[in-house]
């Protein structure tokens, strides 16, 4: 069910979806064969109608995807402007989405950001918006697939941790904690965590509570459970940082205006204000990470490697 029909299906059905989707974990298990090669991409921070710069992002995926296939894309929340949707009907999955992502034939795993729970600002505060239609949404969409606002799921070698750092709680730190304490799924040689919010960053938002909330809660759980790379948007950015023996990337270029890097965090090992994404292509041996701006152009002379 396509176009407008499907749409105002959709959202005749909508009350009824938030009400059955769950706020809590789910392991989706393995989403392509374990072992197998794998190019993903994330980006974060990108659903703003009227701006060009999300088309410029997605082209230059389908770009790249050209050179070698993706199989799976993670967005990294700040997935609808201003405020977020306020059902599975709402037009800005068209829009914001599917005008620009279905066509690439990606099946993504996102993750919510503030804006997602409709915190944003002016009008905001007179929407209501639902996260949990985003959840909803994947019933209606061959590329969106969130299965809960938080969650884990494998692909070929890699072990990914969909977070929800926006209402981070005691309840999902304990469900992390308990997924890594685990014997590593068959096949499973890299482990790679993302959401909203970065542990650390050159951007406006390094000092936010939240940010350092995440240094004191979710990196010790990187660092103590060999938890390779953590990717985030919240700053309009592209940096990667070494924290602890992890890697932290910050991809929250995918289309809204950029912003300068005027604060240069001792622990950042490159940043621009560019717009572009994460490329990561994993396999037995290696996990390869890049941050590519819209015109291929990789953000390090030497793409970040780590190899068993």
């Amino acid at each position: 069910m396509t176009g407008a029909l499907g749409r105002a299906f959709a959202a005749a059905a909508c009350a009824a979806v938030i009400c059955s989707v769950s706020y809590a974990q789910t392991d989706l298990g393995a989403v392509n064969p374990p072992g197998e090669r794998l190019h993903f991409v994330a980006f974060g921070d990108f659903g703003r109608k009227g701006k060009p710069w999300e088309a410029e992002v997605a082209h230059a995926i389908a770009r790249r995807a050209a050179e070698d296939s993706v199989q799976i894309g993670l967005t990294l929340g700040d997935n609808f402007y201003e405020c977020g949707v306020t059902s599975v009907g709402d037009p800005k999955f068209h829009d914001l989405w599917e005008t620009f992502y279905g066509s690439l034939g990606i099946p993504f795993y996102p993750t919510l950001g503030n804006h997602d729970y409709g915190r944003g600002e002016g009008a905001c505060a007179m929407r209501s918006a639902h996260p949990d239609a985003e959840v909803g949404y994947s019933q209606y969409s061959k590329t969106w697939r969130m299965p809960a606002r938080y969650y884990t799921f494998n692909s070929g070698p890699v072990q990914f941790f969909a977070l929800d750092t926006v209402a981070w709680s005691a309840r999902e730190r304990n469900w992390l904690r308990s997924l890594l304490q685990a014997p590593r799924p068959p096949g499973i040689m890299w482990r790679f965590a993302y959401g909203h919010h970065p542990v650390y960053s050159s951007g406006r938002h390094h000092v936010d509570a939240r940010v350092k909330q995440l240094q004191r809660e979710l990196l010790p759980l990187l660092t103590r459970f060999g938890v390779d790379a953590y990717a985030a948007g919240h700053d309009h950015h592209l940096e990667h940082l070494r924290v602890a023996g992890v890697d932290l990337f910050i991809a929250g270029g995918g289309g809204d205006a950029v912003r300068p890097v005027r604060h240069r965090d001792r622990r950042s090992l490159a940043a621009a204000s560019e717009h572009g994404f994460l490329d990561a292509v994993a396999d037995a041996h290696s996990l390869r990470i890049t941050l590519l701006d819209t015109s291929l152009h990789p953000l390090e002379p030497q793409p970040f490697e780590k190899r068993r």
